[in-house]
């Protein structure tokens, strides 16, 4: 196989499993709290539900991320996507309250076997670590197809729930197991050495940790600690956003769950040019200077969001902050990629992760709990402020 084939295989099973992965975001983001909602259960229950998710999402990551740098990174995914499967066929099949919490977290510790392995096998497989410019570009198209997961994704919601607003759980399982049955058979391990699986994996695991906590720590490492800082205050203001943004769409403007999943496809075509756009302003600015100013950006995007009374404002802004919240994804990643070396990027990337999941299990609980007592545009404009100091993070913190 030519060297061009060979790369084109390899980005294509990239590029294919974030297109689920998009799908998957999509539904979730745009339906699960209205969806948990409509069984009967309550706001600060199931906001409650996913904080301790993703809090006991971080119990896997290191392990999964140490299981990915020492053993396999193949295995790892195919074990991802394996339980995604087998979660979203349960939230689909039960409504007990207490049965969707295990599934819901199943789907969380699934992900901890993914999050930060597929970049490491794409990275260390192609040898693009040193290469910025090559990062920003395949961060580029990797959130490309991100987005047009998230296209589709609205789309199957649209026609899904006029059937039975279940079936989208369904959905994604039967996507995910397809996903699995493809890197099953065409994924390929290269340039990376495998040892053998063994009773040890456990310290194993404890001393690689320790060892990429210690990179994160060091004084010298000031880059990935800025990354690390400015990851946590904006995962706060983000991820809090996302859960508001359905609930204002619902509860303020009055919005169905169909025209919902239809907005959100809207915004993920739009946002299609955002990943190019990151690529562009790493090329030519480098990380500083761009999220500073995406950051101030999505500040002011979501303080209009959460007093504009009119629908097709509201669409608009949201279009805007998506762009804006794709392109930081794009740069900032790109930005972590190089600040870390090949040994431990699985395991510094589940580092990240860690980090982005206390930081979303705080946001979402707190979400929870300001709406209940200081009310939902109160609340968005709180989680408007925590961004706007997230641009000062990266401003103050990096050096490039």
């Amino acid at each position: 196989m030519s060297l061009d084939n060979f790369e084109f295989k390899v980005k294509s099973l990239f590029y294919g499993m974030e297109f689920t992965n998009g799908i998957r975001r999509e539904l979730v983001g745009a339906l699960a709290i209205i969806y948990f909602l409509s069984l009967g259960h309550n706001l600060v229950a199931i906001t409650t539900m996913f904080a301790v998710s993703r809090i006991l999402m971080t119990l896997f990551e290191f392990p999964s991320g140490a299981f990915a740098d020492y053993y396999s990174r193949k295995k790892s995914i195919l074990i991802s996507f394996g339980l995604m499967s087998i979660a979203f066929l349960g939230i689909y099949f039960f409504q007990n309250f207490w049965l969707i919490v295990i599934f819901f977290i199943l789907h969380d510790i699934a992900w901890t076997f993914q999050s930060g392995t597929t970049t490491a096998w794409v990275i260390d497989t192609l040898k693009y670590g040193e290469h910025l410019k090559k990062l920003a570009s395949l961060f580029a198209r990797f959130f490309f197809f991100e987005k047009t997961g998230a296209i589709v994704g609205g789309i199957i919601g649209v026609v899904i729930i006029a059937i039975n607003f279940k079936f989208i759980w369904l959905v994604i399982a039967i996507f995910n197991f397809f996903t699995f049955l493809i890197i099953l058979k065409y994924m390929e391990e290269i340039n990376f050495k495998p040892k053998k699986l063994d009773s040890k994996i456990l310290l194993q695991t404890f001393i690689h940790a320790k060892d990429s906590i210690k990179f994160l720590l060091h004084k010298h490492n000031g880059q990935i600690k800025g990354l690390a800082i400015a990851i946590f205050f904006g995962t706060l203001a983000i991820d809090g956003f996302f859960i508001e943004i359905p609930l204002i769409f619902n509860q303020i403007l009055g919005l169905s769950p169909a025209y919902i999943a239809g907005i959100y496809s809207i915004v993920g075509f739009f946002a299609l040019i955002a990943p190019f756009i990151g690529e562009k302003l790493v090329h030519k600015f480098d990380s500083k200077k761009p999220l500073f100013f995406i950051f101030t950006g999505i500040f002011l995007f979501m303080v209009c969001f959460a007093l504009s009374k009119n629908i097709f404002l509201s669409i608009s802004i949201i279009v805007l902050f998506s762009i804006f919240e794709t392109t930081f994804i794009t740069i900032h990643d790109s930005a972590v990629q190089r600040a870390i070396p090949s040994k431990s990027r699985a395991t510094l990337g589940s580092a990240m992760n860690v980090i982005w999941a206390i930081a979303n299990s705080l946001s979402v609980f707190l979400v929870g709990i300001g709406i209940n007592y200081l009310g939902l545009i109160n609340t968005t404009i709180i989680s408007s402020i925590i961004a706007l100091l997230t641009a000062f993070v990266y401003l103050f913190s990096l050096k490039y």
